[in-house]
């Protein structure tokens, strides 16, 4: 079984004088961060291994869940791929996962994300608020074959 979590990035600062994979996240979106890794703790679900985009926005959202995680032995990983990727560039990335790895956490950006949670099974009518996180368990033992595994949606969270 493998679990994947995915995670839209917490609300960030206005882009106004800075590029658009610089900018940070404000106080509501850190103190989001907190609080849904706050939910993971409680729902006992825990990535080995966080994958997220070079944008600061998804670096800083990804350490703030692997510094508040219960468990501390977190793998962090940046993958250029992510950064305003597509549906299919997430999927791409994800089927060439490790399969050591049984549960992984995605932190990526809108409207990708989105749309690759809706490809799995169409649970998002609309777009997945910042540090709104969705997730599902994969029947199956490899990353390469999630695609063609029954899914289970385990929950979708998202901040007050």
């Amino acid at each position: 079984m493998k679990t994947l979590i995915l995670l839209r990035h917490a609300h960030t600062e206005d882009g106004f004088g800075k590029n658009d994979w610089e900018r940070s996240l404000t106080n509501k979106g850190i103190n989001d961060a907190i609080s849904m890794t706050t939910k993971l703790n409680e729902i006992e679900i825990f990535p080995q291994i966080i994958i997220s985009s070079h944008a600061a926005r998804t670096q800083q959202t990804a350490s703030i869940f692997s510094e508040n995680l219960i468990t501390k032995n977190v793998t962090s990983i940046i993958n250029n791929q992510l950064y305003n990727s597509t549906s299919k560039t997430i999927e791409d990335e994800i089927l060439n996962i490790p399969d050591g790895f049984e549960t992984v956490m995605i932190v990526c950006h809108n409207p990708g994300i989105t749309d690759f949670v809706n490809s799995i099974n169409g649970v998002i009518s609309y777009g997945l608020q910042p540090c709104g996180m969705v997730i599902f368990n994969f029947d199956t033992h490899q990353w390469s074959s999630i695609i063609n595994s029954k899914s289970k949606l385990i929950g979708i969270h998202q901040p007050s």
